[in-house]
């Protein structure tokens, strides 16, 4: 009896294990992009910079894993507009302009894929600006 239900047993496994090695489903994604959020808004400047970096590489890993139901275009213009922020306020000009061309790039191919019209680096300058309004002025910004 067991010989004949072991096969099938072993699918289920092998599926369940497997699924769950893959990439993050949308909500573990915000979860956690939330948790990278909360501790670049209440850390000093390096913190801030390093929680920053670490959700860059979680959301390039879930984008190249195939996470659905994110728009990742507006995740790393987010990502990099925060990170061109707090490398500003570090001193680290050359970094800070790095940063805001990528998220300049990733701004623009987000309106792209909207079909929106493109927005000028002005216009991205000012939107990163006010990323942060509705969540709180960051802790480092303070200092």
């Amino acid at each position: 009896m067991v010989g004949k239900w072991l096969p099938k047993i072993i699918l289920v496994l092998v599926t369940t294990f497997v699924g769950c090695s893959g990439a993050p489903n949308s909500h573990q994604y915000v979860r956690k992009s939330l948790d990278f959020v909360t501790r670049y808004l209440n850390s000093d400047a390096q913190s801030a910079e390093a929680a920053l970096l670490e959700w860059e590489r979680y959301a390039l890993q879930c984008q190249q894993g195939g996470t659905k139901g994110v728009r990742f275009d507006q995740q790393f213009a987010a990502i990099y507009g925060r990170l061109s922020l707090v490398s500003k306020h570090l001193g680290k000009n050359d970094e800070a302009e790095d940063y805001f061309q990528k998220a300049l790039d990733w701004s623009q191919r987000a309106s792209a894929r909207d079909g929106r019209q493109k927005q000028t680096p002005e216009q991205v300058r000012s939107w990163i600006e006010d990323l942060d309004r509705f969540v709180g002025v960051p802790l480092w910004k303070k200092k």
